[in-house]
């Protein structure tokens, strides 16, 4: 964020002494220990009164919060896991309302402060270096006295009670593992960290593609409201004692946790402070030296229902005990009002929408947002990370000034930011602006060595085989660096093929600059097609043609199906594979297109041509329950065999290329892993999985790939695709003949398996 304070809270040189307990009949004082980290003097102890007056409980549950270390990594870093943190987790009812919130504070510069006064389940807090120390046991005449902390705690036979302390513990990530040993050394039965209620999700809930095409779509994903387990710790002291914890005005979460979980259980007394369920139920986010503690979880009793609000002492306003060593083993049931505080719910993303204003708070928001998102939810980020993350800071950098912030901007920025994921699934959406009317120069291309060269155009200037060099007075070279830095694909192939996509758009007569086979120069002014149709049948046209018998001399016995003919991208179409599959029956091969997408749906297709049911890939969905690392959810899918006598027997092989990309790259992977096919042709895109997406304040979204997708065997399949066994380069010759160079290795390979006669 803009303005992050820098101060850490520091131990003072003065020990510090706030007022504990009196214990009057057996004369013990409770030892007050304060462990400041590197550079600690002597343990130091003073008699303290359990007085709430000297203890100056704060009002404001945000200043009872001990926070933990400040974050080892750049501060936008940090801000954007807290506000996943909060979005995703804690227990709102909307993202809006948070994606708000940080828009205000990046307007008025309010920083962490003005982001969590918003947002009643976040506060900000200063950073702590306070360190945990070693355990420590002492003994204070029968009372033992615990000070939690790395190593074992061991509890003297003679000791009639014990003290627990707990005050001055910071947040680390050592402090649970601590409390549970010092607990488990305690308590003869053991003690249990409480069952909780948390947010839950099987993945990340689309929001972008279900609104563009009905709230049903892609609901793969899963949001909702899940329970975390008590979490039981066995107990190792030799017998049962009195026990008191004792706690200060303000707590380590996860020290208030255990405080709470304690007393609330009936096992120990609580002297000191109160607990706030708030505070137990917060994890710390450093962000820079400051950080949120976040409520991400409603702590449940034994009976399943909701901490109270407000865990209260046993000693309050001066009064005391007779001493703890004569206290009763166990604390009367705590008497306090039921929660108020807000519950998890669960709710459709799409019940709100986000407002459409742009600028450049709207602008950075969007930035923090879409990489927090992406970085719990994208699969690929073990890889990807580290550039993902650089993207971010020069995505901020860039927007540094830029006031007023155009909707384009806006989406440039976010394509930069989306760059570095290397996801074909990437796509933005603006829901809020207009979109002008699609025009493309009447053109397509292929690569031969990484240079674009036409192979088909309805422009009697421009002749297959061309190699264009330049558009518009532009370099190709510049052209495709700078789409480069805006697109997001997995395989250079993919990249290359939608960039010769991009480069074909034009809003009026074009100068195109190309080299002819005969190595020619010339500039050819090119007018644009107003109906897209007319560039998509090019397109269609270059990726295959249409299924039926080959023709010519020994291969009319092979033959051609594509999948993808007369297709239209997501919807139903008139292709006829299965017809054609039929038709197949008796030809010596068969050579099966998946180069473009199929609006058919050719699950049945692919059963015909294994002659059995088979597997999908292998996939996996990210879940939480909570925060935390995500549990990967592994599965797969088969599907039935063909009706009998539809079976196909012959050598078959498949092709594939740069627009063979998510359930097409399923049907192709699905063939290699029952080892039907031999695969032809170019690298595919090597972006399967199901598809998702956030909506991003100033109404823009984004999609991206969801789930991990691995092949059939369960070998990687990112970054690779469908592995090629005949790689088949382009070359310009080719293409200004016409020749279809993937059908015609694909015909050698039939000739090698099953020779004509």
């Amino acid at each position: 964020m803009t303005t992050i304070d820098n101060q850490i809270t520091h131990c003072s040189n003065t020990r510090l002494t706030r007022a504990m307990a009196t214990l009057a009949s057996a004369a013990l004082i409770i030892v007050g220990v304060v462990g400041c980290g590197v550079g600690d003097r002597s343990d130091e102890a003073s008699a303290v009164v359990l007085d709430s007056t000297v203890l100056d409980v704060p009002t404001d549950v945000c200043d009872r919060v001990i926070g933990g270390p400040p974050g080892d990594g750049p501060r936008l870093l940090g801000a954007s896991r807290a506000h996943a943190t909060v979005r995703f987790f804690a227990p709102v009812d909307n993202y809006v309302e948070v994606d708000q919130a940080l828009v205000a504070a990046l307007s008025d510069d309010s920083g962490l402060a003005g982001y969590a006064a918003q947002l009643p389940a976040a506060c900000a807090v200063d950073a702590t270096i306070r360190h945990l120390r070693p355990a420590r046991v002492w003994m204070l005449g029968p009372l033992a006295v615990v000070r939690p902390g790395p190593g074992p705690v061991q509890i003297p036979q003679h000791a009639e009670a014990v003290a627990i302390d707990l005050r001055w513990l910071a947040e680390r990530p050592g402090l649970k593992a601590a409390l549970s040993t010092a607990g488990a050394a305690v308590f003869p039965d053991g003690f249990a960290w409480p069952a909780a209620t948390v947010r839950t999700h099987a993945g990340y809930v689309d929001e972008v593609w279900r609104e563009l095409f009905g709230a049903d779509l892609f609901t793969i994903y899963e949001m909702g409201v899940g329970q975390r387990a008590a979490e039981a710790v066995a107990g190792t002291a030799d017998r049962a004692r009195p026990v008191a914890v004792v706690t200060g005005a303000r707590l380590a979460p996860t020290a208030a946790r255990f405080a709470g979980a304690v007393r609330i259980a009936g096992q120990a007394y609580l002297l000191g402070a109160s607990v706030p369920a708030q505070v137990a139920e917060s994890d710390w986010v450093p962000v820079g030296r400051r950080g949120l503690a976040v409520r991400t979880r409603e702590l449940l009793d034994a009976d399943g229902q909701p901490w109270p609000d407000e865990i209260p002492t046993d000693v309050i306003g001066g009064e005391s005990v007779d001493g703890i060593t004569s206290l009763p083993g166990a604390p009367s049931p705590m008497d306090a009002p039921p929660a108020t505080r807000a519950p998890f719910v669960s709710f459709d993303p799409l019940d709100t929408q986000q407002d459409s204003t742009v600028d450049r708070a709207v602008g950075r928001a969007g930035l923090l947002t879409l990489h927090g998102a992406a970085r719990l939810f994208y699969p690929h980020m073990a890889i990807v990370g580290a550039d993902f993350d650089a993207a971010l800071h020069r995505g901020w950098d860039d927007l540094d000034g830029a006031e007023p912030l155009s909707r384009d901007e806006y989406r440039v920025a976010l394509a930069r930011l989306t760059s570095p994921l290397r996801d074909g699934h990437v796509i933005l959406r603006d829901f809020a602006g207009s979109s002008p009317p699609s025009r493309a120069l009447p053109f397509v291309v292929e690569h031969v060595a990484g240079a674009p060269v036409i192979a088909g155009t309805a422009a009697d200037e421009l002749r297959p085989g061309d190699t264009v060099l330049s558009v518009g007075g532009r370099p190709v070279a510049e052209i495709y660096a700078e789409l480069a830095a805006t697109m997001s694909a997995a395989t250079e192939s993919n990249r290359l093929y939608r960039s010769g996509v991009l480069m074909a758009r034009g809003s009026g007569p074009t100068d195109v600059e190309v080299r002819g086979i005969d190595g020619v120069v010339r500039v050819e002014t090119v007018p644009p097609v107003d109906n897209f149709s007319t560039y998509y049948t090019l397109l269609q046209d270059m990726l295959g043609g249409p299924s039926g018998w080959l023709e010519g001399p020994a291969r009319n016995d092979l033959y051609y199906v594509n999948f993808a003919e007369d297709s239209v991208f997501l919807f139903p179409d008139n292709a006829d594979v299965l017809g054609h599959l039929q038709a197949a029956q008796s030809a010596r091969g068969i050579i099966l297109d998946l180069r473009d997408y199929p609006g058919y749906d050719v699950l049945d297709g692919v059963a015909r041509v294994i002659g059995d049911q088979y597997l999908s890939p292998q996939f996996a969905i990210p879940n939480y329950l909570g925060p935390g690392a995500p549990q990967l959810e592994g599965y797969s899918w088969s599907w039935p065999g063909p009706p009998p006598g539809t079976e196909l027997s012959m050598p078959a092989v498949l092709l594939v290329g740069p627009a063979t990309i998510s359930r097409t790259e399923t049907m192709a992977q699905a063939l290699v892993g029952a080892g039907r096919v031999t695969v032809v042709g170019l690298t595919t895109a090597a972006t399967n999985g199901d598809i998702t997406g956030v909506e991003l304040p100033g109404r823009l979204g984004v999609t991206f790939t969801g789930t991990e997708t691995r092949n059939v065997d369960g070998s990687v399949f990112y970054d690779i695709g469908v592995p090629l066994d005949v790689m088949v380069p382009r070359t310009a010759s080719a293409l200004a003949a016409g020749l279809d160079l993937d059908i015609e290795a694909a015909v050698e390979v039939l000739d090698a398996a099953t020779p004509t006669p």
